[in-house]
C-alpha cells in the first residue's frame, strides 16, 4: 500500500464526537485511528513507513489495551497538522495526540505524538495561547542570538526564526509540546548542533530558574538520581580479572560521587577495565572530571572551556578522590557508539587525547558544546549550547563529528573486541 492511498481508506472514525479536517492531515489521523480499531497490521504497517523523524506508536497494541479508539475532541488545526484528543473505548482514559505532514509530501507523517492524560489532566495545561505562542519564538530566537557560541550564526539562526514567524510558519499550533519540538528541530536543522533543545514545563518555572531544575526541586532530583544508581547499569569483574563499568550518565557530583567511589573500589584491584559508554547520552561535566581523576596519578588538565555569556576560559584539572586510582600501568578501554553523546563523549575524547584511554567502537554523536538552560516564559525554556571545549593536547573537540575509535568496530561487538585487546594486553605484560 502507498503512502499515497492512507488519507483514503477511511471517510469517517467510528463513534466520533469531533469532526475531522478535510487536510491531509486530517485524512491521515481518521485512516490510522480505523487502522488501529480495525486492527489492520497491513495498513498500521504502511503508516510506519509514511513516517519520517518520527515514531508511530504500536497500533496493533495500542488497539488491543484500549478496545479501541475514539475521537472525541479537535484541538486545533493549521495547513500542516492536526492536535486532537481521542478516548479508549474501554475505559475512560483520555489521550491527547499531535499529527502533522510534511511540508514537501503531504502523504508523509513528519511527527506524532499520543499521551495519555492523567485523570485530572486538563487539555487546556498542555495548550499555549497566541500571544504566549509568539513570546516563545521571539524569545527563543532572541535567547539564541544573545548567547549561542558563534555571534555571527546565533544572529542568523534568530533572524531566520523571526523570519519564520512573520511567515506563518507557527499559525494555528496551540499544543505546546509540539512548538517546542518544532522549534528544537529547526534550531538544530539551521545550526547542526544537537544540542539545542526548547522545552515546556506544565508547572510554572521559578524566575530563578537555572540548568538544575527539576520538578519536585532538589530532593526530588536526588530521589532520582539516586533510584536510578545514578545511571551506572552493571559493575562487574570479568573471570580473567578484567573489571566492566556500564556507565549510560554523567549525573551531579552532589549525589553521584559516592557511587563513582564505590563503583571504583570494587575494580581497583583488577588488572584492566572497560567503561561501556555505549548508550551514555551525557550530562554533568565535573562528574566527568571526578571519574576521570580516578585513572592519573598526577595533577592533569583535561580540558578548558570557553564561555560566550561571560567571555570567560575555565580549566578542569582532575581532582583529589577517595580511593586508590586506577594507575597508568593498567589498560583502559572506552567503549562508544553513535548513541554517545556530549558529556559520554568529553570523557572518552579527554582520555583518549591524553592517551590514557583506548576508545573501542563507533564514532560518537558529535555534540561538544555545554549549554545553559535559558527561560523564555512561564512554561518554556531554551538550553542554548553556548561554550566550547578544548583540549589542552589537539587544540580541538569533537563537535559535528564525534569522537573517532582507537579501534572502530560495530558498537554491537565493541565489548568483545575489547575484551580480546585487554586479554592480549594483560598476557604481553606477564
Amino acid at each position: 500500500m502507498s503512502p499515497a492511498l492512507l488519507g483514503g481508506q477511511a471517510a469517517v472514525v467510528d463513534n466520533a464526537t469531533a469532526a475531522v479536517p478535510q487536510t491531509p492531515a486530517g485524512r491521515l489521523l481518521t485512516a490510522w485511528i480505523s487502522a488501529v480499531n480495525g486492527s489492520d497490521s497491513a495498513r498500521l504497517g504502511a503508516f510506519q513507513r509514511a513516517a519520517i523523524g518520527t515514531a508511530l506508536p504500536n497500533g496493533l497494541v495500542l488497539g488491543s489495551t484500549t478496545g479501541g479508539l475514539m475521537l472525541v475532541q479537535l484541538v486545533g488545526a493549521g495547513t500542516q497538522h492536526v492536535e486532537f484528543v481521542v478516548r479508549d473505548r474501554g475505559s475512560a482514559v483520555r489521550r491527547f495526540g499531535v499529527l502533522a505532514v510534511a511540508a514537501d509530501d503531504s502523504t508523509r507523517i513528519s511527527y506524532f505524538t499520543l499521551v495519555a492524560l492523567p485523570p485530572t489532566a486538563s487539555v487546556s495545561d498542555l495548550l499555549v495561547t497566541e500571544p504566549e505562542r509568539s513570546r516563545v519564538v521571539t524569545g527563543t530566537a532572541e535567547n539564541v542570538r544573545q548567547y549561542y557560541i558563534d555571534r555571527e550564526t546565533g544572529q542568523w539562526i534568530g533572524d531566520s526564526i523571526d523570519m519564520r514567524h512573520r511567515r506563518g510558519a507557527y499559525d494555528g499550533i496551540t499544543a505546546s509540546r509540539y512548538l517546542a519540538d518544532m522549534l528544537t528541530n529547526e534550531l538544530r536543522a539551521l545550526s547542526g548542533d544537537r544540542h539545542f533543545r526548547v522545552e515546556f514545563s506544565v508547572p510554572v518555572l521559578p524566575v530563578d530558574f537555572s540548568d538544575s531544575f527539576t520538578i519536585g526541586g532538589p530532593e526530588q532530583r536526588r530521589m532520582q538520581w539516586e533510584r536510578g544508581n545514578c545511571a551506572f547499569i552493571r559493575v562487574e569483574r570479568f573471570d580473567d580479572n578484567v573489571g566492566y563499568l556500564k556507565l549510560n550518565g554523567f549525573g551531579p557530583p552532589e549525589y553521584c560521587k559516592p557511587t563513582v567511589d564505590a563503583a571504583m573500589a570494587f575494580v581497583k584491584g583488577t588488572d584492566a577495565l572497560i567503561v561501556d559508554l555505549r548508550d551514555n547520552n551525557g550530562g554533568d561535566a565535573d562528574l566527568v572530571t571526578y571519574l576521570a581523576s580516578y585513572f592519573f596519578t598526577s595533577r592533569t588538565l583535561l580540558a578548558t572551556t570557553w564561555t560566550r555569556a561571560s567571555e570567560r576560559t575555565d580549566s578542569a584539572w582532575t581532582t583529589e578522590v577517595p580511593g586508590p586510582r586506577f594507575t597508568e600501568s593498567k589498560p583502559l578501554y572506552v567503549l562508544t557508539s553513535t548513541r554517545t553523546f556530549s558529556a559520554g563523549e568529553a570523557f572518552a575524547y579527554e582520555l583518549q587525547q591524553l592517551n590514557r584511554a583506548i576508545v573501542v567502537g563507533d564514532p560518537t554523536g558529535g555534540g561538544a558544546h555545554p549549554t545553559w538552560s535559558r527561560r523564555v516564559t512561564d512554561h518554556f525554556y531554551v538550553n542554548v549550547p553556548g561554550g566550547r571545549i578544548t583540549s589542552p593536547i589537539s587544540g580541538t573537540d569533537w563537535e559535528g563529528h564525534g569522537v573517532q575509535p582507537s579501534v572502530l568496530a560495530p558498537a554491537a561487538e565493541a565489548l568483545d573486541v575489547a575484551r580480546r585487546l585487554t586479554a592480549t594486553h594483560i598476557r604481553q605484560r606477564r
